[in-house]
């Protein structure tokens, strides 16, 4: 029942929001929504820091990945530079499922209660007890931020390139933009394009990367671009609930983007939350 108002909820803010939205927007050309996308694409992957949610929903499984990638910016909101480095630049990384933590990651400069700084990758792994997540296991080892982030892990895994990948490699024969895909600009630096994915693609994408496309098994897919950036990326596929007697929309895959994220701290390296957590131990 939990699931089934959630559901409705979601789908009545969706509805509220589609109507203010179209009260004022503009039409695209169909011919053009595929430009706008690809410059879009190219401008947010020039960024450097950026705040990442990612939510999968599978076998009704929540599985969520944030990633905050963050330094000190100006009164003009541009990177401070201190000593050839991006100041005070660090990552922020989590996993969840079902709301239970699974893993952390953090990167940058920790601090020492006497002061001391280190460059330093803090990992916790956590399990579920008791419906809780208990932190099994807490490793820290050196590392400046800029090599975590230019290595082989943050690439594949946590970067914006890897998340806007399979979208960059699409060409405009894989989209299909038709009438009823609400394609639509807004006066307010917003525009919103919705657009299905061809069957040759999703068969292409499987046989090349030995997976399905996150966009699988969708009716149809929606982007939100704010000031020309990438802002989300959101499948919608339709299901029938026998209970209401209605068709029902569900997103299995949601992408959000923004491109400075909350602030946060790099753990200390030489102390505990309290007296029962675990001790950080260098590798």
């Amino acid at each position: 029942m939990k699931k089934t108002l959630k559901i409705l909820v979601v789908v009545c803010s969706m509805l509220l929001l589609a109507g203010a939205f179209s009260s004022c927007a503009k039409k695209i050309p169909t011919d053009s929504a595929y430009s706008k996308l690809r410059d879009a694409l190219e401008s947010s992957l020039q960024y450097k820091t950026y705040y990442i949610q990612e939510m999968i929903t599978h076998d009704k499984l929540l599985d969520k990945t944030t990633v905050n990638l963050r330094c000190e910016l100006d009164k003009n909101y541009q990177p401070i530079l201190k000593n050839g480095r991006l100041s005070d630049y660090k990552a922020e990384i989590h996993f969840s499922k079902n709301d239970l933590a699974v893993a952390d990651i953090f990167c940058g400069v920790s601090k020492s209660s006497t002061g001391e700084e280190r460059d330093l990758l803090f990992r916790t792994k956590y399990e579920e007890q008791n419906g809780k997540s208990k932190a099994v296991s807490k490793t820290m080892q050196a590392m400046p931020v800029e090599k975590f982030i230019e290595g082989n892990e943050f690439k594949n895994n946590y970067s914006i390139e890897h998340f806007l990948s399979e979208l960059n490699g699409m060409t405009e024969a894989d989209f299909h933009f038709s009438a009823d895909t609400a394609i639509a600009e807004s006066k307010n630096h917003l525009t919103v394009i919705g657009f299905s994915i061809t069957d040759g693609y999703l068969q292409r994408y499987e046989k090349e990367k030995g997976k399905k496309s996150v966009f699988a098994g969708s009716d149809r897919i929606e982007i939100e671009l704010i000031y020309g950036r990438i802002a989300s990326v959101v499948t919608f596929c339709s299901y029938s609930d026998k209970q209401f007697h209605q068709t029902f929309e569900e997103s299995p895959y949601k992408l959000f983007i923004t491109y400075y994220g909350p602030k946060f701290e790099i753990p200390h390296f030489n102390s505990k939350t309290d007296q029962n957590a675990l001790e950080w131990t260098q590798i």
